[in-house]
């Protein structure tokens, strides 16, 4: 299975985290493609210092880089798609939340409830907080499936620039409809540095302002799946 990391304005993150994390799990280095804009492709490649990674040149904004990754791979190819500050991936065990022992076997599992449901989109409980999650639980509704960490068979589902910030909303609804669900383990999630230095974490007014347009796009376009929350600019998805 192939690894896409979309990144921005962070080489020594990605090193530091995301990178980390595979290589503590073997993933095979050639398997790992880091997603990148075109002016920082010199400055990542210094920073990883090793040729066995594939670094690519995208599209600015991660709603259009998603996209650019989805027509990058071929369709109905397995893609695990991570943001590039992960320091692990977790697991629930009697309420307790601890690292996974081997990442394949958790990629190869998902994998497998893809394939036998015939769903194409699997992903991971958005937040690590254990009173929410539930041991040994997936469910196959309409579930917010985050862009932090999630398995995708290839559809070429395209996403509205408009939903920049939220596009995982979006990404979310789109395999909804094309499959008749969506696969999460509520018994995972990752530890992150959420909102850190690069990308858009140190930028809280913009990021406001987007979140504020994408989620007035998304609840126009789709008012039976999204809804409000009450701090602004955040949305739920309801079915």
């Amino acid at each position: 299975m192939k690894v896409a990391i979309p990144s921005y304005n962070r080489p020594r993150q990605l090193v530091d985290k995301t990178l980390a994390f595979l290589e503590r799990h073997s993933i095979p280095k050639s398997d790992i493609y880091i997603f990148v804009e075109f002016q920082e492709e010199s400055i990542y490649k210094d920073s990883i210092n090793n040729n066995e990674y594939n670094i690519v040149i995208g599209r600015h904004g991660i709603a259009n880089q998603r996209n650019f990754i989805s027509n990058y791979f071929d369709k109905d190819e397995f893609i695990l798609c991570i943001d590039d500050d992960i320091h692990d991936l977790l697991f629930l065990d009697n309420g307790i939340l601890k690292p996974v022992a081997d990442l394949k076997f958790i990629m190869n599992s998902m994998k497998d409830v893809m394939e036998n449901t015939g769903l194409n989109l699997s992903g991971i409980y958005p937040t690590p907080n254990p009173f929410f999650m539930r041991e040994g639980k997936l469910s196959t509704t309409l579930k917010f499936i985050v862009g932090q960490f999630y398995i995708m068979r290839n559809q070429k589902l395209m996403l509205d620039v408009r939903s920049e910030s939220k596009e995982d909303y979006l990404n979310s609804i789109l395999y909804y409809l094309n499959d008749g669900g969506v696969i999460r383990r509520n018994d995972l999630c990752v530890k992150s540095s959420n909102h850190a230095r690069g990308g858009l974490g140190n930028l809280k007014t913009k990021r406001l302002q987007l979140n504020v347009r994408a989620s007035g796009f998304l609840i126009e376009a789709w008012p039976e799946f999204v809804s409000h929350k009450k701090a602004l600019g955040e949305i739920r998805l309801v079915k």
